[in-house]
């Protein structure tokens, strides 16, 4: 009798310990991250350079924002700024160039 309720209590202290360590794991965090997608979009063909200068987007590292910057890290968040506009204008000029030369071209059957 002595050994079934000890048998009792040890099984008892076994499944207690195993329901209470179930819920203490926790699952990680999930991992977000963000992607930026650059999609090629038609734009007509440029073809005259008062229509280049009309579209050109002013960029915010000039020499003058720079030397007006208070700091190192205020010049390189300009840079940057100025870096991504500068990218995205020269895709503009990428497809307004290609859109010339694709309607300059001749014809092949």
């Amino acid at each position: 009798m002595k050994r079934t309720i000890i048998l009792c209590v040890l099984c008892t202290v076994y499944i207690a310990a195993g329901c209470a360590t179930k819920d203490a794991t926790v699952s990680p965090e999930p991992i977000i991250t963000t992607t930026d997608v650059n999609v090629a979009v038609q734009v007509p063909c440029i073809k005259k350079q008062e229509e280049v200068d009309s579209k050109r987007p002013v960029f915010p590292d000039t020499p003058a924002a720079l030397a007006a910057a208070d700091n190192i890290y205020e010049a390189i968040k300009l840079y940057k700024a100025g870096q991504k506009i500068r990218l995205g204008w020269e895709g503009v000029l990428e497809s307004a160039l290609n859109a010339c030369v694709d309607a300059s071209a001749p014809e092949t059957k």
